[in-house]
């Protein structure tokens, strides 16, 4: 996932929950399926499939270190056009305060 202002991608190449900023977070991860992947900038490391492949619902999130204004996002999948990989819907939400925000228009 990215989240731009305008050319550049707000969210650093992430490589653990913490590093090198932000906290990256989602509603199930394990060993293998781990939150960061989801912001690691790399489709083809194997970890793209983040944290909800085995569920039909879930969430997945970055917190960044201060407020930013996010211009557009993007959402990529690890290559896989179908299949319970690639997702078919979803809502994307912002917020200042990591509880309330609106639901916005993707």
């Amino acid at each position: 996932m990215a989240l731009y202002n305008t050319a550049a991608n707000l969210i650093p190449t992430m490589s653990s929950n913490i590093a090198p900023s932000g906290v990256a977070s989602a509603s199930s991860a394990n060993l293998v399926t781990v939150a960061w992947a989801a912001f690691d900038h790399d489709v083809t490391s194997g970890f793209g499939d983040c944290c909800v492949w085995t569920q039909t619902t879930g969430w997945v999130q970055y917190q960044f270190d201060e407020a930013k204004t996010v211009g557009k996002y993007e959402i990529t999948t690890q290559g896989y056009s179908d299949g319970p990989w690639a997702p078919s819907a979803w809502s994307f939400k912002g917020s200042n305060n990591a509880q309330t925000g609106p639901l916005l228009t993707p």
